[in-house]
């Protein structure tokens, strides 16, 4: 209803303006009532485009005669049709008594939000004087104008004068202040600012809305800037700004991203498209209040100096449904990136400024003073991660009980200090896991209560203390790490080896190392993994080999992804190295090999039988859980791999081929049951790339 109420009125009411104006001897449209200068348009062509987006082939193009004095509508029209998708028409031999016209578009459009072609028809007008062109553009600005001019055309302006002061009203409403081409000259597939203005303001009315709401959206924005030329609904104003801010892809680190709007409209391959972006970018900062993106901002935080706005939602009904949105919070803070405020994230809120960025102390603790977010400082991982939010504990990432024991341990849990044992502030005891957290360890506490004497200086490196519990730590030079729970790289590889067992041992003469060996059965080991890297005088290790006292394994930052780290500043020698299955067939010392499929299920059998050989040949401590084995044999198998998993499966290479890509390999698992012996871990052979690196046992040769 409203719509046709201002069809039918505005051109009325305009009439009577006119009319009057002329009885009254006041300007008019070409200028005055004596000297109208009035020019008659014989066979004339008239060209141009029609854009929402480009309407669609096939849509229709008229050109309506105005009377040239009233600019009333004579009744008089020439018809014509879009000629393709470009949205370009040509309407042939127009003639007018008088050069004033209005040029109106209808039809189906290029939708530049969704994409596609929109889902209704619309239409589109243009006022202009035929007496200084014949190519006439019609889009969205043309149309915006058209009520304000034809209300400052009956306060006396001429056409053109009136064309002017309406455009420029337009384009300050948008905050812009540059002068561009006419309306019926602009084209948003070519370059050029006031191209790229047409098109940002076009995306900008459109947004998310339906063509219902878009036409009557366009008749609101006439009625509010026809008499005083000011654009008054700023609650229209903040739901296009938070549009902008929010629901298109102008601003690409913002989590609301949802549309690509470049992409849809480049898809088309209808020509060069402006850059229309920092128009959208300008509205909402000067709705949000930020200033200027530029060279000098590059890097500076802003708050939203407008943040009343925050305050405010928009409803957004459909139907019955009605949908809040809240525009922004007054925490929100915005960086300047290579020219575009972007919304900060909080760990720029945290750190912009405090000179923390860049690092830290391993373990250190930083607080962020804006969200009150509790990072700490992984030297490892070269980064500041997040540790828990009390501040704010509705959060999904809020972790108070881990803060709770940051606290009071007082240090971070990092990479390095994995397995790491502190009594807290609290007079409890914590560990550090794997997961980089502490975690509170009861059985620690049980075991240190009463113990006064369980110290871990410096002068007490290197020892061991068997719990009440049963739980084996070791004093190492990070503090207490427990044996018995888990791997940990803190413990030397001497501490592996089953103490009740009598060991020989040979000299690898390529370098030099000592390995323990052991006799099982009709068999001779070398009971811990080889340790040889010396690829100057063995070729064929080069990219063969990685040596776990230089080694990088896999572990996860905080955000989700994988992370390959160095971890030589506290490695050893302890698990050896792993090898390509290539480089293991020719490794071992002299008088020793790589063993085969049927001398690993010779020593299988020896120990009691596959079902029950993995619980026999583990070591007595390290693997994660508490699934250690009783290494009954010497075997003393430990829980390395060659990634993050270490704790879990021992991993070694077997010398039977499986093809030319895959080879055998014999896994000791730990085991997810518990006392049942039947169900503990087992040695399986598996094929697996011969490109992996896994760990060498070496078997005596007969």
């Amino acid at each position: 209803m409203r719509s046709n109420f201002w069809k039918l009125t505005i051109p009325l009411v305009f009439a009577l303006i006119a009319v009057t104006a002329c009885s009254d001897g006041k300007p008019v449209a070409g200028g005055s009532s004596d000297d109208s200068g009035i020019v008659a348009i014989s066979n004339m062509e008239v060209a141009g485009v029609s854009q929402k987006g480009p309407f669609v082939k096939g849509s229709a193009v008229t050109v309506q005669e105005l009377e040239g004095e009233t600019l009333k509508q004579t009744g008089k029209s020439f018809k014509g049709t879009i000629m393709s998708d470009k949205g370009d028409f040509v309407i042939n031999n127009v003639n007018l008594e008088s050069q004033y016209a209005i040029l109106e578009a209808t039809g189906y459009y290029r939708n530049e939000v969704s994409g596609g072609t929109s889902g209704g028809m619309l239409t589109l007008r243009a006022l202009t004087d035929l007496s200084k062109r014949n190519t006439v553009n019609i889009n969205l600005l043309t149309h915006m104008e058209y009520e304000r001019v034809m209300y400052l055309v009956g306060t006396g302006l001429s056409l053109q004068d009136a064309k002017n002061q309406a455009e420029t009203e337009i384009f300050r409403a948008f905050g812009i202040q540059d002068k561009f081409d006419s309306p019926e000259d602009l084209d948003i597939f070519r370059e050029g600012d006031g191209n790229a203005a047409l098109l940002a303001i076009s995306i900008l009315m459109l947004r998310d809305l339906s063509e219902a709401e878009f036409t009557e959206f366009l008749i609101d924005f006439a009625a509010d800037i026809e008499t005083d030329g000011k654009w008054d609904n700023e609650d229209a104003k903040l739901e296009l700004a938070a549009w902008a801010n929010r629901g298109s892809y102008i601003n690409r680190g913002h989590i609301y991203t949802q549309v690509n709007l470049r992409e849809n409209i480049e898809a088309w391959n209808l020509g060069t498209v402006p850059d229309f972006e920092k128009y959208l970018r300008n509205f909402w900062y000067m709705v949000f209040g930020l200033d200027e993106c530029g060279a000098e901002q590059e890097g500076v935080m802003s708050a939203i100096k407008n943040d009343s706005i925050c305050d405010r939602n928009i409803e957004k009904k459909s139907g019955d449904f009605v949908t809040t949105i809240d525009i922004c919070d007054k925490n929100d803070r915005y960086v300047c990136k290579s020219g575009v405020w972007t919304l900060a994230s909080d760990f720029e809120k945290d750190f912009y400024g405090s000179g923390k960025a860049d690092g830290g102390e391993d373990g250190e603790i930083w607080v962020g003073p804006n969200t009150g977010t509790y990072y700490v400082y992984d030297d490892i991982l070269k980064e500041w991660t997040v540790r828990g939010i009390v501040s704010k504990p509705y959060l999904e990432q809020s972790d108070t009980a881990g803060v709770a024991a940051l606290m009071a341990v007082g240090v971070g849990c990092t990479v390095k200090r994995k397995d790491e044992v502190r009594k807290g502030k609290d007079g409890l005891y914590y560990v550090c896991e794997s997961s980089q957290k502490w975690g509170y360890s009861p059985e620690f506490e049980y075991d240190f209560y009463s113990y006064t004497g369980a110290q871990c200086s410096s002068d007490d490196e290197g020892t061991v203390f068997i719990g009440g519990s049963g739980v084996k730590y070791y004093c190492s030079s990070k503090g207490w790490v427990r044996m018995t729970y888990g791997w940990s790289w803190f413990v030397p590889k001497e501490l592996r080896f089953n103490p009740d067992i009598v060991y020989d041992s040979i000299t690898d003469e390529r370098d030099g190392k000592v390995y323990k060996t052991i006799s099982i059965g009709e068999q001779t080991w070398i009971a811990e993994n080889l340790n040889y890297a010396d690829s100057a005088n063995t070729p064929s290790l080069k990219g063969n080999v990685v040596c776990t006292n230089s080694f990088t394994i896999e572990t996860y930052s905080d955000y989700g992804t994988y992370t390959y780290v160095p971890e030589d500043t506290f490695y050893t020698d302890a698990a050896g190295c792993f090898y390509t299955w290539v480089a293991a067939q020719e490794i071992c010392p002299d008088g020793w090999h790589l063993p085969d499929n049927d001398e690993w299920n010779e020593l299988f059998a020896t120990v009691g039988g596959a079902d029950i050989a993995g619980k026999a040949l583990k070591s007595q401590t390290g693997w994660d859980g508490g699934r250690n084995g009783s290494d009954a044999f010497g075997f003393s198998a430990i829980p390395v791999v060659s990634s993050r998993k270490n704790g879990y499966t021992a991993a070694y290479w077997s010398a039977t081929e499986y093809s030319s890509e895959e080879a055998s390999l014999v896994l000791v698992e730990q085991s997810s049951d518990q006392v049942n012996v039947s169900y503990n871990s087992k040695s399986n052979n598996q094929y697996y790339s011969i490109n992996n690196y896994k760990s060498v046992r070496c078997l005596k040769d007969n």
